[in-house]
């Protein structure tokens, strides 16, 4: 089985003019890279619900590149399995840190899984035995 992950992000500050040595705010590039990190992290929390679908997670950077507030969304989830992706999600992107900035910025990154089926993947049979197999 394999799943083919499309990642987006959108800054909420277009604008980075750089002044002081710091930009205005986050460009989707600094958070791509700092979510990078953890990605497989993340990827895996909402694979082990064996789920295909979208998951949105939005992340809220204050301006000393704090993250402050992580909102996960699952619409293709039972409200169940939404709230232990979210938990794990949460716990995986806890420790990251990102740039300082002028301003705060928050930023919401999809991921896509799709379910493939993919030629000669699954469980392989096979038998082993002194008399032969059948």
């Amino acid at each position: 089985m394999r799943f083919t992950i499309a990642i987006a992000l959108v800054a909420a500050s277009a604008s980075l003019a750089v002044a002081d040595g710091k930009p205005v705010s986050l460009s989707a590039t600094d958070v791509k890279d700092r979510l990078a990190v953890v990605s497989s992290d993340v990827e895996q929390c909402y694979l082990d619900a064996k789920a295909t679908g979208k998951l949105e997670l939005t992340l809220s950077i204050d301006k000393r590149g704090e993250l402050y507030d992580v909102a996960v969304a699952t619409p293709d989830l039972s409200s169940k399995r939404a709230k232990k992706v979210a938990a794990c999600i949460e716990k995986a992107v806890a420790g990251l840190a990102f740039a300082e900035a002028k301003t705060s910025t928050t930023a919401t990154v999809p991921f896509y899984f799709q379910r493939t089926v993919a030629p000669g993947a699954g469980p392989q049979y096979s038998c082993y035995s002194a008399s032969g197999c059948k």
